[in-house]
């Protein structure tokens, strides 16, 4: 998959062949391919927190510099997976509970909303 970035107004987007004609983004499409449960635990996460655990909106923009985001570059940089949910439920669950350590006690609305979609998650994927 060819990935870009991009620097549009200060806000980082990613464009890629696959997502790049779509009118509404979802993280798991920068992500990558997740199982079923994973994605609807995503998407019902999604509507009970009312935010994107990417930090992204409906175009695709960053609204933020999400932990997931931030794990997903860094495995990029390192030459691995960028898809860091797996395949799995319990990857997934691995990935966000290591993401719920990473971001510890929130210390701003953006963070505590991210928190919040984040044990949402968690608590779809059982």
């Amino acid at each position: 998959m060819e990935v870009g970035f991009y620097t549009n107004n200060f806000v980082n987007s990613y464009n890629s062949k696959r997502v790049r004609g779509q009118k509404e983004f979802n993280g798991l499409d920068i992500l990558g391919s997740s199982s079923k449960e994973v994605k609807d635990a995503w998407n019902k996460a999604e509507k009970a927190s009312g935010v994107n655990g990417y930090g992204m909106n409906s175009d695709g923009k960053m609204t933020q510099l999400t932990t997931l985001f931030a794990m997903s570059m860094e495995s990029r940089y390192n030459g691995e997976e960028q898809d860091i949910l797996g395949n799995t439920v319990y990857s997934a669950k691995r990935t966000v509970q290591k993401a719920l350590d990473r971001l510890g006690t929130p210390q701003n609305s953006k963070e505590k909303k991210e928190k919040d979609f984040y044990e949402y998650f968690l608590s779809y994927l059982a």
